[in-house]
């Protein structure tokens, strides 16, 4: 819905500021096609329920040009590593680093918890 805060937040030059006023108020909900055609609405003036038919055969062929995995699909640049050991809010590195008390290798622990035992 454009209001005087939302024409503001826009800063616009005087044919679009004329425009915004012009329609200032209303929500202009529309129902849009899958090809950018207007479906239904614009619905005007003030609250409302807009209703369209649609065809879901119609989002067939759009769905399968889209490439809704992304560009980003490259296994050879990108990868997803998961880490399932169980996170520690402190970790400790180098051999004399563990605090006393956190058990060594051979002693019940996680893995992600256990350090070489002392000599």
């Amino acid at each position: 819905m454009i209001d005087d805060a939302t024409i503001e937040a826009y800063q616009p030059g005087p044919e679009e500021r004329a425009f915004l006023e012009r329609i200032k108020g209303r929500g202009h909900a529309s129902v849009i096609g899958p090809k950018g055609e207007i479906v239904a609405g614009p619905l005007e003036g003030g609250e409302g329920i807009l209703y369209a038919d649609v065809d879901l055969n119609d989002v067939l062929i759009p769905k399968l040009m889209h490439d809704f995995t992304g560009h980003y699909n490259r296994f050879d640049i990108f990868s997803l590593r998961v880490n399932t050991d169980v996170p520690r809010a402190v970790a400790f590195t180098g051999a004399d680093s563990a605090p006393r008390g956190q058990p060594c290798a051979g002693e019940e622990a996680l893995p992600s918890q256990k350090r070489p035992c002392p000599p």
